[in-house]
């Protein structure tokens, strides 16, 4: 029945979709670039994506090694063991490193570590560090991997004792240069709900697949050379921006498998879950992090393209649209007048014949900076992907 009504509504707003491109005017004097970039800069400044050393310093891979599993830790103590613990006893004929950054921890976390490494030290190498962040504690895990593909794990989940082994088969096998699985996750009520994908591969020449594919950097393994010229942004959230505009698009081989090998727990304190509890200005990096991205794309050789834009739209639309909206409507639609501006410079004509109905309509609201129009497409986009 909930499928049934889904449908007509969806059907419904595609109907105003298209009865809004043809008829609706501006409902608001546009700002321009330099007025909206004045008043977002009074509600949060973006910080600079890399520092002046983020790539220095990194280790020689080491053949011997096929793996490199990093987790960043802050205040883990509750966790670590179970996280840790199902890492030293995969079941795999492959030799891997663990890689245990503390990001400053205030609890017993660097005592937990300790005693790791005095048990495991050919396994496991630590790495301590004043607070500067998840994105810095990533970044530092990878500057120390020594292993040809490299992984990370959140340090409140776990994995399967064939979380190693079945990956690096897949890779081996496939000559992958990234793998991921499907997932389980278990709420505060101990409630499990399964997340498993279809098999998917895609070559070189299937990128626009990606679209369908989530970003999130735990649940799999990636080649080591993929991270030469790419880190995670210091002090930012959106991680999943970073894999789909810059991991996925140089992927010459991803697989996809549906074996649920990954754990994870969902709290209060989950980074994803602070994200979407409440709009904070910090949510408007998702649009500065989007337009450094675009920078950071060619700096690595990467041209601009449909899928590239596509990408953009998506993060744009429903993504930004949710996230910021417990904003005052003021600052909601200098967002947007914000945005529309840099969509309408990056949107190329070639592009329109790869869009779906959903991301014509969309990219109609931008370049006609019609902020109703965006709402509409926002919630449009958000029925059709759940």
């Amino acid at each position: 029945m909930m499928s049934v009504i889904k449908k007509m509504m969806i059907s419904v707003l595609s109907g105003i979709s298209k009865i809004y491109l043809k008829h609706r005017n501006r409902i608001f004097v546009i700002p321009n670039q330099t007025e909206c970039d004045a008043f977002l800069d009074n509600i949060w400044k973006p910080s600079k994506v890399y520092s002046e050393h983020t790539f220095d310093h990194d280790v020689e891979v080491d053949s011997l090694i096929d793996l490199s599993v990093i987790i960043p830790l802050y205040n883990a103590e509750p966790f670590i063991r179970k996280c840790v613990d199902s890492l030293i006893s995969q079941k795999t004929k492959y030799r891997y490193e663990i890689i245990l950054v503390n990001d400053g921890s205030t609890d017993q976390t660097q005592k937990v570590m300790e005693e790791y490494t005095q048990k495991y030290p050919l396994l496991i190498q630590t790495v301590t560090q004043q607070n500067r962040g998840i994105s810095v504690a990533r970044n530092e895990g990878i500057a120390k991997a020594r292993g040809k593909y490299i992984g990370f794990i959140d340090q409140d989940d776990w994995v399967k004792d064939q979380y190693i082994e079945i990956l690096l088969n897949t890779a081996y096998k496939n000559n992958s240069d990234i793998v991921k699985c499907g997932y389980s996750d278990i709420d505060l009520k101990n409630q499990m709900r399964i997340w498993q994908n279809e098999s998917i591969h895609i070559e070189k020449d299937e990128h626009e697949k990606f679209l369908h594919v989530n970003g999130y950097v735990w649940g799999g393994i990636f080649d080591r050379k993929l991270w030469r010229k790419v880190r995670f942004p210091e002090g930012y959230w959106y991680e999943d921006m970073i894999v789909r505009m810059l991991i996925f698009r140089q992927s010459k081989c991803f697989i996809n498998i549906p074996d649920v090998l990954y754990i994870k727990r969902l709290h209060e304190n989950n980074a994803s879950m602070v994200l979407w509890k409440k709009s904070s200005p910090k949510s408007l990096e998702e649009y500065y992090l989007l337009k450094e991205l675009y920078i950071e794309c060619r700096k690595i050789g990467l041209s601009a393209d449909s899928l590239e834009f596509r990408f953009a739209l998506y993060e744009m639309g429903n993504m930004l649209f949710a996230r910021i909206f417990s904003m005052k409507t003021k600052e909601k639609k200098f967002v947007f007048a914000s945005v529309a501006h840099w969509i309408s410079e990056i949107y190329r004509d070639e592009y329109i014949r790869t869009l779906s109905e959903s991301e014509k309509f969309l990219l109609g609201a931008f370049v006609r900076y019609d902020y109703k129009a965006w709402k509409v497409a926002s919630v449009y986009a958000r029925m059709q992907v759940e």
